[in-house]
């Protein structure tokens, strides 16, 4: 049997037993800390360092984290979560947030986070940008970026007139009021690891990020809402 093959029927077998109801959380583990924000603001983009001892997590990235020891930059998709910076946290994927009322991930958050990820901004007339070389600016452009993922992710009014750009071209050119539409994005679940001694308490599950899965494979393993499988792909890193 050829190679390609065998992988193939390996993760079709591994799909099959994720839709039959085998535990969907992956042993993934995951450092989150501050990236770029605005003074304070509690949001704005996020390191992900990827404990390569337990780490069946793909992603693909083209955007440069703060931190040269991280593996990708993200943004939050609560507010009245958070995480302790440079502890370990245990990870799985999703297209819901882990909060005690899960809400799925909103169409036009997922679109903004792509175009993000991928640096496509000039192919929506270049009105809209975000600077990902001037480290000030870019504190401010993901300040206002995360606001706009609020607005569509939790319903909340933009204070920040620069995330107001973000949500007229995700409503001109996104994928669509509603959820459901999130393309190769997917949630980020973090939660407490029991061997980790936190500095304070918190809920057992704590910030939920965003971050993109390889296409187009990760589409049919995630179809079932699990990361299962994705030990198979590789991860490729553009930066």
């Amino acid at each position: 049997m050829g190679k390609g093959r065998a992988v193939v029927l390996v993760v079709a077998a591994v799909a099959a037993m994720v839709c039959w109801g085998v535990p969907a959380r992956a042993d993934i583990r995951v450092t989150p800390t501050i990236g770029y924000e605005a003074g304070g603001f509690n949001g704005g983009e996020f390191d992900i360092t990827v404990d390569p001892h337990h780490d069946p997590l793909g992603y693909v990235t083209k955007v440069a984290p703060r931190s040269s020891s991280a593996g990708f930059s993200t943004f939050c998709l609560q507010t009245g979560q958070f995480f302790w910076p440079g502890y370990q946290y245990q990870a799985e994927a999703s297209t819901q947030t882990n909060h005690t009322a899960p809400v799925t991930l909103a169409n036009n958050a997922a679109w903004l986070f792509h175009v993000w990820n991928n640096k496509l901004w000039s192919q929506y007339g270049g009105a809209v940008s975000y600077n990902y070389t001037n480290a000030a600016q870019r504190a401010l452009d993901a300040r206002a970026l995360q606001q706009a993922i609020w607005y569509y992710q939790l319903g909340t009014g933009p204070s920040d007139s620069g995330a107001s750009n973000y949500i007229g071209l995700a409503n001109s050119h996104g994928w669509g009021d509603g959820r459901g539409n999130i393309g190769s994005v997917r949630v980020l679940r973090l939660y407490k690891l029991a061997s980790v001694q936190y500095p304070a308490t918190q809920l057992g599950d704590a910030q939920d990020q965003m971050f993109e899965t390889p296409e187009p494979g990760s589409l049919v393993l995630l179809a079932c809402g699990a990361l299962g499988a994705l030990p198979l792909l590789r991860r490729r890193r553009v930066l």
